[in-house]
């Protein structure tokens, strides 16, 4: 029974301390909450990885500027070899070998684009398209800013209110 009375005036304690507190006044700068919104914000992030793939993009069609070297190589076990003789004189035979037992064989490609007019106005495009994602990336991040600030004044604005009241 005493231990019930003795619970019972711990809880009463507790709740008593927690209407009797005070609600926090503090408030942080609205530099942090800018900084958190630029971090943080949905319509950043997808503009910075929009930026991202269109300088991607960019860098791609430059590439198609470049020398490229491209090689393969292949081998060949034949079930027959083919061999064929010639006569190289009147007494004397010559064999000459189409398709050998052991076949190996590599190509090797470069190409060099001298005038590519296409990869012209691609690449031109494609750098029009990366400066244009990265001015739509400066603007979101500043309207996200913008938003943050408008909240913040009205968030003070709001407190300054109550508080006069």
């Amino acid at each position: 029974m005493q231990s019930l009375i003795i619970k019972s005036l711990q809880l009463a304690a507790c709740v008593s301390l927690v209407l009797a507190s005070s609600p926090a006044r503090a408030q942080q700068p609205l530099s942090t909450f800018v900084a958190a919104a630029e971090d943080h914000a949905f319509d950043v992030r997808e503009a910075d990885e929009l930026r991202d793939q269109a300088r991607s993009q960019a860098d791609e069609s430059r590439a198609r500027f470049l020398p490229s070297f491209t090689t393969s190589a292949g081998y060949t076990r034949n079930e027959y070899e083919v061999v064929v003789s010639f006569p190289s004189g009147p007494t004397s035979t010559t064999q000459a070998t189409f398709t050998p037992y052991d076949q190996v064989q590599a190509t090797f490609t470069l190409t060099i684009p001298l005038v590519d007019v296409g990869a012209w106005l691609t690449f031109a495009s494609t750098e029009t398209s990366a400066d244009a994602a990265a001015l739509r990336a400066d603007a979101s991040s500043i309207d996200v800013s913008v938003r943050v600030v408008q909240a913040y004044y009205q968030l003070v604005a709001a407190r300054a209110v109550r508080a006069s009241a």
